[in-house]
C-alpha cells in the first residue's frame, strides 16, 4: 500500500496539546523538519507523525521528546583526550580542544578531572575553569592535589554547555614528572 505522505504534529513546548505543524500530504519524499523560532534550550519538544494512504490518516507513532540542543559531543573521534604540554615536579600543564560537536548550545567552559591512581576520578579547580569558555589549556597543581610524583595518575576532560557535560575525554596519563626531570639533569662524570 503506498504511502501518499506524512503529518507531524508537536506540543511546541507546552507539554499540552498537540497540534499539526507540518502536513506533508501528497509529499511522500519528504521525511524531515525544521521547527523554527526555538530560543529556550531547556524546553523538551514532544512530536509525533502518522502516514497517510489510501485509507487516510494512520496511527500515530511513538511520541518523540527532543531538545534544540543536546550535551557536548564525545568520544575519541569527537572530543580527543587531553595533551600534557609540559611537567614539573609538583605540575602539569595539559591542553585540549574543543569536542566537534557543542550539542547546538555553545560552549560555556570545561571540567578536568584527576584520578586517585585507582581510577576514581574527581573535578579539579572548578570555579577557575567551568566558565571560561576559551580556556584549552591548564595548569594542574598534583601537590596540592596531594599527589605523588612516583605515582601515574589519568586526567580528563569534559566539556559542559547549557544542557551539561558531555562524557569526559578519553584519559591520559600524567606525572611521574621525576623521570622527566631526571632525564634532563647533566650527568656527572
Amino acid at each position: 500500500m503506498p504511502i501518499f505522505g506524512y503529518k507531524l504534529y508537536s506540543d511546541l513546548g507546552t507539554d499540552h496539546d498537540f497540534q499539526l505543524v507540518y502536513d506533508g500530504s501528497n509529499k511522500p519524499s519528504v521525511t524531515q523538519y525544521t521547527l523554527t523560532n526555538v530560543t529556550d534550550p531547556l524546553v523538551t519538544y514532544r512530536f509525533y507523525a502518522t502516514g497517510i494512504n489510501f485509507n487516510g490518516e494512520g496511527v500515530a507513532s511513538g511520541i518523540a521528546r527532543l531538545r534544540s540542543c543536546t550535551t557536548p559531543s564525545s568520544g575519541a573521534e569527537n572530543f580527543a583526550a587531553p595533551l600534557i604540554d609540559a611537567t614539573t615536579s609538583t605540575r602539569v600543564t595539559i591542553s585540549w580542544a574543543a569536542p566537534k560537536d557543542d550539542g547546538g548550545c555553545e560552549i560555556l567552559g570545561y571540567a578536568i578531572y584527576v584520578d586517585n591512581s585507582a581510577g576514581v576520578f574527581s573535578e579539579y579547580d572548578a570555579s577557575n575553569v567551568r566558565n571560561k569558555p576559551l580556556l584549552s589549556s591548564y595548569v594542574i597543581d598534583m601537590q596540592a592535589l596531594g599527589k605523588t610524583a612516583s605515582q601515574t595518575y589519568l586526567i580528563k576532560v569534559g566539556a559542559v554547555n547549557t544542557i551539561g557535560r558531555s562524557k569526559a575525554t578519553q584519559y591520559l596519563s600524567s606525572w611521574p614528572a621525576y623521570q622527566r626531570r631526571h632525564l634532563l639533569q647533566p650527568r656527572r662524570f
